[in-house]
C-alpha cells in the first residue's frame, strides 16, 4: 500500500507563517490577518478596499507559486467554486493573478463564525439535532455539486464554516475533482490526497479513482466526530490513522456515547463502509436518510422508496423481453417450457439480485430492498415469482400499486423497490 504517498496533502500542510503582512495590497484587496495555512494556499482576513467589505483572501504560498502545477490546481479550485452556487457552500467572488508577481489569489466570502472543528473543540461533542442539521446542510451543497459532475474530496470539520447564525457553508474546493475532466497532471497515479482521518480507504489508494461515494465517507467521519467529539480513527501518527482507515472494523458512534439513536447511528456507519458499493449512492440519498432520522421517520425508508416513473419501468420491461425473444421463439418451437422458464428465471433473478436487467440499465433503473442495496437472490427470486402471477392475471407483468413500497406486485411481495439509479435519483 502507498503508505508514504497517502498522506502527500498533508506533508503539504507544514508550510506554515505568513509572508504578507497587515496592510499589503493585492489588486484590490488589503490584508488584516493570517487566518490559516494549509497545502494549497494562506488564507487571509482581507478588506475589498473597492466595496468596504471583508473577504477571505486565498494566496499561493510563494514556496510553490512558481510551480506550474499547484498554480493549475489553484485556479482550478476557483472555477469549480464558481460553477456551484448553493447557500450552504462558500461563494467565489473573485480570481484573479497579483499584477506584480504573477502570483493566484482567490477572493470568497467571509464567514465570521469559524470552523466546525474549532466549534467542537471548545463545545465538545454536538447535539445530536444540531449534528444532523449541520450534516443535511453540507449533503445538499454536496448533492448540488454532483449535478455539475464535482467531487470535494475533502469533507472534514475544518472545511465547513459556520455563520454568525450558526448556519454551515462548505469551503476549500483545493482537492476537487470534476468527473470526466482530464486532471492527470495535477494528479498523480497512486497518490492519495486529503486528510486520513476523514478519507475514504479507496482514497487513501488513488485519488483519481474516486467517485462521489468518497464524499459520503468524509462526511459521515465528519457526523462521528460532531457527535463524539473525535474522528473514528485516531493514532499516534498519520500511518497508524492510515491502516485503521484501511483495516479497522468501523466503529459505532454510540460505543464512545451512549445517547446516540440506533437510527443515527446507522447512517454514519453505512457512510463509513470499506467499500462505496456499501454506502448511500449518492448526497441525496444521504440527505434524505437524515431528514427521516431527523423527524423520527425510517432512514432506510427515505432512501428506498423514491419509486421510479410507471413510464420508465414499461420501457424497460419491454425491452427485456425483446432480449428474450429467441426464448419465446424457441418455446413455439417445441423447447421444454420448464427449460424456458429457467432460462428467464436466470434472466430476471440472477440479474435483478445484483441490481438491474439489461433492460433496467438501459432506462437508467435499478431494484434495491429494503436497505436500499441490490436485493440478492432471495428476494430477486420472490420478485420472478410474482412476475408469473402477474403474467398469469394481466400477460403485461404489472398491477396497480400495492403497499407504500413499490408500484407492482413483484415490488409489495418481496419487499423491493424501482428506483432511478444513481445519476438521477
Amino acid at each position: 500500500m502507498p503508505v508514504a504517498r497517502s498522506i502527500a496533502c498533508e506533508a503539504a500542510t507544514r508550510i506554515a507563517g505568513s509572508d504578507l503582512r497587515t496592510g499589503h495590497r493585492i489588486g484590490s484587496y488589503r490584508i488584516l490577518g493570517l487566518l490559516g495555512a494549509g497545502g494549497m494556499g494562506r488564507v487571509y482576513r482581507a478588506e475589498q478596499t473597492s466595496l468596504g467589505r471583508t473577504v477571505a483572501l486565498k494566496v499561493l504560498p510563494p514556496e510553490i507559486a512558481g510551480e506550474k502545477e499547484f498554480v493549475a490546481r489553484f485556479l482550478r479550485e476557483a472555477r469549480l467554486a464558481a460553477t456551484v452556487r448553493h447557500p450552504h457552500m462558500v461563494e467565489v467572488i473573485d480570481a484573479n493573478l497579483e499584477p506584480e508577481t504573477g502570483r493566484p489569489y482567490l477572493a470568497m466570502e467571509w464567514v465570521e463564525g469559524g470552523s466546525l472543528r474549532e466549534k467542537i473543540d471548545r463545545e465538545g461533542p454536538l447535539p445530536e439535532s444540531e449534528a444532523i442539521h449541520i450534516a443535511i446542510a453540507v449533503a445538499d451543497a454536496l448533492a448540488e455539486a454532483a449535478k455539475h459532475r464535482i467531487i470535494h474530496r475533502d469533507i472534514k470539520p475544518d472545511n465547513i464554516l459556520l455563520t454568525a447564525a450558526g448556519a454551515p457553508k462548505l469551503a476549500d474546493l483545493g482537492l476537487a475533482r470534476q468527473l470526466g475532466a482530464d486532471t492527470t497532471r495535477l494528479t498523480v497515479g497512486g497518490m492519495a490526497l486529503g486528510t486520513p482521518a476523514y478519507m475514504a480507504p479507496e482514497q487513501a489508494d488513488d485519488s483519481r479513482t474516486v467517485d462521489a461515494r468518497a464524499d459520503l465517507y468524509g462526511l459521515g467521519a465528519t457526523l462521528f466526530h460532531m457527535l463524539t467529539g473525535a474522528p473514528p480513527y485516531e493514532g499516534e501518527n498519520l500511518f497508524v490513522v492510515y491502516r485503521q482507515v484501511q483495516e479497522s472494523p468501523v466503529p459505532d458512534p454510540r460505543s464512545r456515547r451512549r445517547e446516540i439513536s440506533a437510527s443515527v447511528a446507522g447512517i454514519v456507519m453505512r457512510c463509513l463502509a470499506k467499500q462505496p458499493e456499501e454506502r448511500y449512492d449518492n448526497a441525496a440519498a444521504l440527505r434524505d436518510a437524515l431528514r427521516a432520522a431527523q423527524s423520527g421517520g425510517d432512514p432506510v425508508m427515505a432512501v428506498s422508496q423514491t419509486v421510479a416513473p410507471s413510464s420508465r419501468r414499461v420501457a424497460a420491461y419491454l425491452l427485456d423481453m425483446v432480449m428474450l425473444a429467441p426464448i419465446w421463439a424457441a418455446l413455439a418451437r417445441g423447447l421444454p417450457p420448464v427449460l424456458g422458464l429457467a432460462v428467464v428465471w436466470a434472466y430476471f433473478a440472477a440479474l435483478e439480485a445484483r441490481g438491474a436487467t439489461a433492460g433496467k440499465l438501459a432506462f437508467r433503473l435499478q431494484v434495491v430492498g429494503p436497505d436500499g442495496r441490490p436485493p440478492g437472490m432471495g428476494r430477486a427470486a420472490l420478485r420472478f415469482a410474482a412476475h408469473l402471477l402477474s403474467w398469469l392475471s394481466w400477460g403485461l407483468g404489472f398491477l396497480p400499486a400495492l403497499g407504500r413500497r413499490g408500484q407492482a406486485l413483484h415490488d409489495w411481495l418481496s419487499d423491493t423497490t424501482v428506483r432511478p439509479a444513481p445519476a438521477d435519483a
